[in-house]
């Protein structure tokens, strides 16, 4: 393959942003299923529990639910 074959103008940047954001929401419903559980048993919450919610909420101001990102470059 050379250089000539390669297409500079092609980006796979929606295709990446759709897969953060479900993985992200995928996680948002293990850490729900996670609460409910400890609720169900009877288990008290803990420092563990409240960091998971700790990093959704970073991770969901990463992708931009502030206007910004995480990247300096970005601006966030």
């Amino acid at each position: 393959m050379s250089t000539a074959d390669i297409d500079l103008t092609a980006s796979k940047q929606q295709e990446l942003r759709a897969t953060a954001y479900s993985i992200t929401v995928l996680a948002g419903v293990f850490v729900a299923l996670r609460f409910v559980a400890r609720a169900k048993r009877g288990a008290g919450l803990k420092i563990d529990d409240w960091m998971l919610v700790v990093a959704l909420v970073s991770i969901r101001r990463c992708f931009g639910g502030s206007g910004g990102g995480c990247d300096e470059s970005e601006g966030g």
